[in-house]
């Protein structure tokens, strides 16, 4: 469960077991009364996730359940609860999708660049994309995207959350926005990919050259 601590302002993720509690994760959290929370965990194997407001803010590792009930509880206080949901992580209960897109050119190529649906983390990074006049990438779906060190050039809408369907989870970080480049639409925690590989990322913006340098037939580096 994820609580907040009001005399001591602090966010915790705690394991109730048996009437006793143990801290898995805690940090610092301004608690305000009289002020609605978005409160959101998630389970991917044995790691645990808690968000706040979108905002990933504990992990925590535990393999003691996999399975049980969802509610909300008060001690010694009181708060209203609103629209619990409880949703799969991926299309079911099948594995989560996982997909790395890196040392790409999209050149005039005017949408799916990629359009992610579903999977977490999809990792775009490093790539070159260029006049893409719809859309560079598209995360939607409840899929989560990580959009780092890429290099976009005149492109109308370097990526977004809102796309033709349901809304998508996006973080973005150290990407160049050259030419008439538009604005990111982005929102949401996203799993990292180095949980589940090791990268290096290279400056953004080196990536034009070293993309465009590496294009064509017989050429393989990075």
């Amino acid at each position: 469960m994820i609580s907040i601590v009001q005399y001591n302002n602090q966010l915790e993720l705690k394991k109730l077991v048996g009437g006793s509690s143990t801290t898995l994760a805690a940090t610092s959290f301004t608690v305000t009364t009289g002020t609605w929370h978005t409160l959101r965990i998630d389970l991917n194997g044995a790691t645990l996730r808690g968000y706040i407001n979108g905002t990933l803010l504990l992990t925590a590792n535990d393999s003691q359940f996999s399975s049980g009930n969802v509610g909300g509880a008060t001690f010694f206080a009181s708060a209203e609860f609103d629209d619990f949901i409880v949703t799969s992580i991926g299309p079911g209960p099948t594995p989560t999708m996982r997909v790395s897109y890196h040392h790409n050119w999209f050149d005039d190529t005017p949408q799916r660049n990629p359009r992610a649906r579903f999977g977490e983390p999809a990792h775009i990074f490093n790539n070159y994309y260029f006049s893409n006049s719809d859309v560079g990438v598209a995360c939607q779906a409840n899929a989560g995207c990580v959009v780092e060190g890429n290099y976009f050039e005149d492109v109308e809408e370097p990526m977004t959350i809102h796309y033709a369907g349901p809304t998508g989870r996006m973080v973005q970080r150290s990407n160049v926005f050259a030419g008439e480049s538009g604005t990111p639409v982005v929102g949401g925690g996203v799993i990292e990919p180095s949980d589940y590989y090791g990268y290096s990322l290279q400056n953004a913006s080196d990536i034009k050259t070293i993309v465009t340098q590496g294009a064509g037939v017989g050429k393989i580096g990075f």
